[in-house]
């Protein structure tokens, strides 16, 4: 098996777990849901990211007692030399209900894609999620910062040769937290960059202050 079918199997297989570990966290009442999530079907793989769009804007308005103000980064940010769109909400899977919701964005690379993903948490869904999500991991480091005038706490987590493998922010709003995920997806060359431009936590941080309510 050569290298590259190697490095490519890797990849998969950390941003599934990933994806595996926050869909089990919030939606392990509801249904499996998409391996895809750093790769959003109507974004970097997808045809019709209007689509998913509009499953968005049907998720907000479809939870009129949801206990959370929901929180975007407008239809599209940069990032590094990439463009990352949304926000995504695929066309099956519990991704809302009233004290959480589930959204991604991604950026199309020459060979599929990289994400980013947000979850929107009322307090009773910060609880179910900060015992897995609000402590720093053995050999992560974390601190106290201010992201879009509010407290949050930034995790950098690293993961075999790799000093960072996943950032990870957390947003305490006022009545709503938002639980950020980026992950690394290797470099394109050896020894090159990584893929994805918000692995780098100055371009990470300088995005999460573009956090704001939707649809502002």
């Amino acid at each position: 098996m050569g290298a590259d079918v190697k490095s490519l199997m890797c990849r998969s297989g950390e941003n599934l777990l990933s994806h595996y570990r926050l869909v089990t966290l919030l939606f392990v009442s509801a249904i499996a849901y998409s391996a895809h999530a750093c790769v959003p079907r109507g974004g970097p793989g997808g045809s019709d990211p209007q689509h998913f769009y509009g499953n968005f804007q049907t998720a907000v308005a479809s939870v009129p007692d949801k206990q959370y103000q929901v929180y975007w980064l407008g239809r599209e940010f940069r990032a590094g030399s990439l463009t990352f769109r949304g926000p995504e909400i695929p066309d099956f899977g519990a991704a809302a209900n009233r004290d959480s919701m589930y959204v991604s964005y991604g950026a199309r690379l020459s060979r599929g894609g990289v994400g980013l993903e947000l979850s929107l948490l009322s307090p009773v869904g910060w609880e179910s999620a900060r015992g897995s999500y609000g402590s720093t991991p053995p050999g992560a480091t974390s601190r106290q910062i201010m992201v879009a005038g509010s407290p949050a706490t930034i995790i950098v987590i690293p993961a075999g040769t790799r000093p960072v493998n996943e950032l990870r922010l957390i947003v305490h709003f006022r009545t709503t937290t938002v639980l950020v995920i980026a992950t690394a997806g290797g470099a394109a060359t050896p020894g090159g960059p990584d893929v994805n431009p918000l692995i780098d936590e100055e371009t990470f941080l300088s995005v999460m202050q573009q956090l704001r309510p939707y649809p502002q």
